[in-house]
């Protein structure tokens, strides 16, 4: 191991005179240490997953004897132990990966005395690697469609066929898929399917992709009925607590589904529902996109931006931004940090828990914040909206979720649909 040592070797002149006598004392440094990584000098941080496939890495590092000679530096990038690529003279590399990919970066840099000196003695050498890695994409499943239709052969049974097609990027995986069926427009979802034919292979565990049918006799779990029936199918997660997305490092929430128009006030939403993407409401459909958006004028970044102007133009304007939350680890309390441009609303399982309405704009970090506690029940998935109404000009949100103390909550899960990989409705008139 390498130790700093500063040796300091005293020179003595005397001066001799008919009167006095003079003595002078000086030194010199050497310097016998490596330069040295700085504290969280590394990125990303040795064994981190990064969801992210396009990034820099980067190193910072210093030495306090004689400095770092930066042409010296070398970054040496492995992709899965083979692709090897080198740089030199630099600190930070952009870099572009791919997912399931294990990245190794191995550095090595001397004092700049070596250089500046010319010297022939050998140098102080840093010679260091770490790891990180690149998250796999997971399989891609969606439901193309769903149908259904009542039999109307005359056999004293009402008989309904309900079929779906389940589709994946990854063929030969298996689902957990489930049913449900409403008998008042989709407001609730609570008729029995008790007495079904043929549901073996299309609901439950381990349903591969392709279409499935089965039959579910009406006039059995609910003779009598005549109304608007909703079919809709669900491909749950196997991990039902908390399975979704980890909030970023500035703990905002990267995904979120939205809605939005420019007509003044949309008509008002079930607060107590989760919406679907593709859903349509008022002329306008619900659609998921990423949040922080940073090509704005208010002038400085902030996390988990949504400038709705990118997406409705400009003018008076009303937008919903919807997600869940998870907690696994029992219950807690966090803290929901918001801006916003001009008013804006806040449910957290249909309750309406804020509300302000602003008659200018409010995002740049030095205007105030708005803070509002909320209440997490362990290994539970709780639904968060916004409402913000625009009067004009810039139309925009910033959150991000904290502790109270200004740290992120580690083990806190997002998702647009929680728990839940792909849904499908579909209505129909049955009697």
């Amino acid at each position: 191991m390498n130790k700093r040592a500063f040796l300091t070797v005293p020179l003595l002149i005397a001066l001799f005179a008919p009167v006095a006598f003079a003595e002078l004392s000086c030194g010199f440094v050497i310097d016998l240490s490596p330069p040295v990584v700085l504290p969280a000098g590394l990125y990303p941080p040795p064994d981190t997953i990064m969801e992210d496939t396009d990034f820099t890495v980067a190193i910072n590092l210093a030495d306090s004897g004689a400095g770092v000679w930066t042409d010296s530096v070398g970054m040496t990038i492995i992709v899965n132990s083979s692709d090897s690529t080198f740089f030199t003279g630099v600190t930070a590399v952009p870099g572009s990966f791919s997912p399931g990919d294990t990245v190794e970066v191995c550095v090595d840099a001397i004092d700049e005395i070596y250089d500046t000196l010319y010297c022939t003695c050998p140098p102080n050498e840093l010679d260091t690697c770490w790891t990180f890695y690149i998250a796999e994409t997971p399989c891609s499943v969606w439901i193309d469609s769903v149908w259904f239709w009542e039999e109307t052969d005359c056999n004293d049974s009402n008989i309904v066929h309900i079929c779906y097609t389940l589709s994946s990027t990854c063929p030969d995986s298996v689902y957990t898929v489930s049913a449900q069926m409403s008998a008042d427009s989709g407001v609730t979802w609570t008729v029995p399917l008790v007495t079904l034919i043929g549901a073996e292979d299309a609901i439950g565990d381990s349903i591969s992709p392709g279409t499935h049918c089965f039959d579910w006799i009406m006039s059995e779990d609910l003779p009598n009925s005549e109304a608007l029936f909703g079919a809709k199918v669900t491909v749950n997660s196997e991990d039902t607590c908390c399975y979704g997305r980890p909030l970023r490092d500035n703990g905002s929430i990267p995904e979120m589904l939205l809605l939005g128009d420019f007509d003044g006030f949309l008509t008002l939403i079930d607060t107590n529902r989760t919406y679907l993407p593709g859903e349509i409401i008022a002329g306008n459909t619900w659609f998921t996109d990423t949040t922080d958006y940073n090509e704005s004028t208010f002038g400085d970044p902030r996390p988990g931006f949504i400038w709705f102007n990118t997406r409705y133009g400009w003018g008076l304007g009303h937008c919903y931004a919807q997600t869940h939350i998870c907690f696994p680890s029992g219950d807690t309390t966090v803290y929901l940090y918001t801006r916003q441009d001009d008013d804006i609303k806040i449910w957290f399982d249909g309750n309406l828990v804020f509300e302000e309405h602003n008659l200018a704009d409010n995002m740049l970090s030095s205007d105030p914040v708005d803070i509002t506690p909320l209440s997490l029940s362990g290994c539970m998935w709780h639904r968060l909206r916004f409402s913000v109404y625009d009067r004009g000009g810039n139309f925009a949100i910033s959150h991000w979720i904290e502790d109270g103390l200004g740290n992120p909550i580690e083990g806190l899960h997002c998702g647009v649909l929680p728990g839940i990989l792909a849904e499908d409705i579909t209505f129909a008139p049955l009697d």
